[in-house]
């Protein structure tokens, strides 16, 4: 059966604009158990795409996010289109679903999807996402490489499968970047040169100085941005931030089979809105800057904390993963094996193996290590560059050297002459 549906724009917080699309989906079956186990709607002269709780399409690209719903029914002749569109090669797509709500851990919850098509199958991890209308959001997102026909089963909390056209990939949307040699390029082959800055505490700070920052960005040369999942504590950043990642338990420890819904959407707001600018986001998972505990969790909550947010994020095509910001100054809070394990957990359960390293304080990361994509270096030792080429034989990236700026610190009062010179 073949089943097109319409889809109307929906409301974006982000730089996208909005439109009206359709969608062709030829469906094979979808289910969502609600908690009661009853099946809702009839088969009674109905075609299309069967939902026993709520299913929910999303397209997710830099222009527009676009989606429908159908609750609990089936969609009939009535719903039909005459124009498709259909998710996007290079461009992640998503899908909703309505099922029981989780009060009480939900981090990592027995939801997976296969995507496969006549070149590629990739099974990838879904995550919860709070609530609305009283039922459990469950969701699945997706980063097609190919054009062509995806067949796709969902399973565990929530069950679907069927199949969705996969159109080729919009002249400005480029894919991952990956590591090729010594250079990068993204995945259609288009080169990628970083010319990067830093913004640490970004998404610690209130909205206003958020979106001021992002109208900055938005003007400067930059295509590449380092920022912090948590807060930093340090000079210029001794605030609180308006959200934190996970709910706290009464003695002040983390629960982190309890993440925070609202930090981690607003988290994606904020990315989707600097990805838009055509910028890379090297997402910083760990750094030594820390007043809270987060530096100083168990590794069993480390593991959960990657867990979730690889769940969520690794279908972004712009996340770089940076273990960490001055890893050596975590230590003793994390040994070097207790490293090696975050980065080995990192890239086999990042399904798409986006770009992977580790910057560094004094001591370099082993970048010849086989899951690290790339050097990451904070050196002032600029003309070491052509040495450390030859020696990893892998792109290196002087992601620290100094600052332009008028700081008191040494490494912050640069002029802008001395940074390109």
């Amino acid at each position: 059966m073949r089943i097109s549906t319409r889809f109307a724009a929906a409301s974006s917080t982000s730089a996208w604009a909005t439109g009206r699309k359709r969608a062709a989906i030829r469906c094979l079956r979808a289910s969502a158990t609600p908690s009661d186990g009853r099946t809702h709607g009839s088969a009674s002269g109905a075609c299309g795409i069967r939902c026993n709780g709520t299913l929910e399409i999303t397209f997710r690209t830099q222009r527009s996010a676009v989606r429908t719903a159908s609750r609990g029914a089936w969609l009939n002749e009535r719903q039909r289109g005459k124009k498709h569109m259909n998710m996007k090669q290079y461009e992640t797509f998503e899908l909703r679903f309505g099922g029981e709500a989780l009060p009480y851990a939900w981090a990592q919850i027995d939801l997976t999807a296969t995507f496969s098509c006549a070149q590629e199958s990739l099974t990838v991890k879904g995550f919860y996402d709070g609530e609305s209308d009283g039922r459990g959001v469950y969701v699945v997102r997706f980063l097609p490489q190919y054009a062509g026909v995806y067949r796709y089963q969902v399973r565990g909390a929530v069950t679907a499968e069927g199949e969705i056209v996969c159109e080729a990939s919009s002249p400005e949307a480029h894919g991952i970047v990956r590591a090729v040699g010594t250079h990068f390029a993204f995945a259609d082959g288009a080169p990628y040169i970083p010319f990067g800055t830093t913004v640490y505490a970004l998404i610690s700070q209130d909205d206003a100085l958020v979106e001021q920052t992002l109208q900055s960005l938005a003007a400067a040369p930059f295509n590449k941005l380092r920022l912090c999942v948590f807060p930093k504590d340090y000079d210029y950043n001794h605030n609180e931030p308006p959200l934190y990642a996970f709910a706290r338990r009464e003695d002040g420890s983390w629960e982190t089979s309890r993440p925070s819904i609202a930090f981690y959407q607003r988290l994606e707001r904020i990315l989707r809105r600097i990805a838009a600018l055509g910028i890379q986001l090297d997402l910083i998972l760990f750094h030594p800057y820390d007043r809270w505990g987060f530096a100083a969790m168990p590794q069993a909550d480390n593991f959960r904390y990657l867990d979730y947010l690889l769940r969520r994020l690794s279908a972004m095509p712009e996340i770089w993963w940076s273990l960490a910001n001055e890893y050596d100054l975590c230590m003793p809070k994390k040994t070097l094996a207790d490293w090696e394990a975050l980065e080995a957990f990192v890239a086999s359960c990042d399904p798409y193996h986006h770009l992977l390293s580790c910057h560094n304080c004094f001591c370099f990361w082993d970048f010849k290590r086989k899951d690290v994509t790339h050097a990451s270096i904070q050196t002032r030792a600029l003309t070491e560059i052509p040495r450390y080429l030859r020696e990893y034989g892998k792109p290196v990236v002087i992601d620290e050297c100094c600052y332009e700026g008028d700081l008191p610190h040494i490494w912050g009062s640069i002029s802008g002459q001395e940074m390109v010179r």
